[in-house]
């Protein structure tokens, strides 16, 4: 299903989404790295600075530990989006693109299915169930969606 996939695409400027195999991709910049994953591979040698945030793939993740996670997310991304950030988990598609698209969605005020859909003309991304509802019920308990 994502056989031959880009290593990481840029979804905005100086905001990237990819899998773990960023990990020893070789960038032409030192951006920052905010890694998503089940078990923390370390800081990769191109990162200017590094964040691991261990969360599950999977749909019976408790939604308190989801919104936790995008919170961190949202928090590193703004500190270092100026400078560029990749973020990226295990395949690219779930983890790393929910916070991806929280992000757009508080950027934009966009609902979770505009910034979906944003997010899937950069790159075939498919955020589990779970993080689907947390991101559906998210846009409207932050009163940030016009």
């Amino acid at each position: 299903m994502y056989k031959n996939r880009a290593v990481y695409d840029q979804i905005l400027p100086n905001l990237f989404l990819g899998g773990q195999q960023c990990v020893t991709h070789e960038f032409a910049s030192d951006y920052a790295a905010l890694a998503i994953t089940t078990t923390d591979l370390g800081k990769p040698t191109w990162a200017r600075e590094y964040l691991h945030i261990q969360l599950e793939d999977n749909p019976s993740e408790p939604a308190e530990r989801v919104k936790q996670a995008i919170k961190s997310g949202l928090e590193y991304i703004d500190k270092h989006i100026d400078d560029g950030i990749v973020v990226y988990c295990g395949m690219g598609v779930s983890r790393s693109a929910t916070i991806i698209i929280a992000y757009i969605m508080r950027q934009y005020k966009w609902t979770f299915e505009r910034a979906l859909q944003f997010v899937k003309t950069k790159r075939d991304v498919c955020p589990n169930l779970k993080f689907r509802a947390v991101l559906a019920k998210y846009q409207f308990e932050a009163k940030w969606v016009e």
